[in-house]
Formats: C-alpha cells, sequence, structure tokens
C-alpha cells in the first residue's frame, strides 16, 4: 500500500498537487472526485480489515487505523516531494519507514523484520553472523 503512494506522487507531483495541495480550489471539486477519494480510502480500510482478519496485525477500528496509515505515509512523501528528506537514500529510508509502520501494527508472533537492503538490517545480520561464529557480536579486533 504504502510503495504505490509514494510512486505515484513521486512521479506525477502535479497530479499530487491537484489532490493535496489545493492546486484546485476545494469548491470547484466535483461530486465524483469525492466519491473517488472515498472509494479510495474505502479500499486502504478493506485491506486494514483483512490484514487483521489474516492476524498480521492489530486492528480493531479499521477506519481509525487506516487513516493513521494514510496520516503517515502522506507525511512522508509530502516531505520527500519538498526535499526535506535528510538520508542519504530517501527510498531506502521510506521502505524502513514502512517497516516501522508495520512493526507498531503487528500482531505478536508475526516476525516482521527489515527489509534486507537496509543499513541497519546489514548491521544486525552481519552481528547475527559473527554470534554465530563464537564472536559474540562484538568483532572488535583487541
Amino acid at each position: 500500500m504504502g510503495a504505490p503512494y509514494r510512486q505515484f506522487a513521486l512521479a506525477n507531483p502535479h497530479f499530487y498537487a491537484i489532490m493535496f495541495e489545493d492546486a484546485i480550489p476545494h469548491e470547484q471539486v466535483s461530486d465524483t472526485l469525492g466519491e473517488h477519494a472515498a472509494d479510495t480510502f474505502g479500499a486502504l480500510v478493506q485491506s486494514v480489515e483483512l490484514a487483521a482478519a489474516a492476524g498480521m496485525i492489530i486492528a480493531p477500528d479499521a477506519i481509525e487505523v487506516a487513516q493513521q496509515l494514510w496520516n503517515a505515509v502522506h507525511g512522508a512523501v509530502a516531505l520527500e516531494l519538498k526535499g526535506m528528506i535528510l538520508t542519504p537514500d530517501p527510498a531506502a529510508t521510506y521502505e524502513a519507514f514502512l517497516v516501522t509502520i508495520l512493526r507498531g501494527l503487528a500482531s505478536p508472533g508475526t516476525g516482521i523484520a527489515l527489509p534486507p537492503n537496509t543499513a541497519r538490517h546489514q548491521a544486525e545480520a552481519g552481528q547475527d553472523a559473527e554470534a554465530r561464529a563464537g564472536h559474540g557480536g562484538h568483532g572488535g579486533a583487541g
């Protein structure tokens, strides 16, 4: 859900501006556009309901959780569009952000892990490998 949102915004910043930055005054927005927006949010609510029903996330109120997800994803994308991501790899930062959000909603035992291309994942994997090799994860020369 979150990755396509970002991809659309980065590929179509002018459409994103029309949708979210008052490029078109609200009083000029048609009822049809409002219906499309409601349908899109409904699809997010349905995804939350399905994930909760499958035991992947805890979402006692799917509408509330969907709104929280949209708030978070929209904020991250808006910051990136304005050039306000201060990390060297905005894509990796966004991917790690999505994992952080999912970990927060995850049901116990789902084992949501960091994506393998993040620096934190690579560091954790290196520590695990050292621990298995008997170095205790400290890996220092000494």
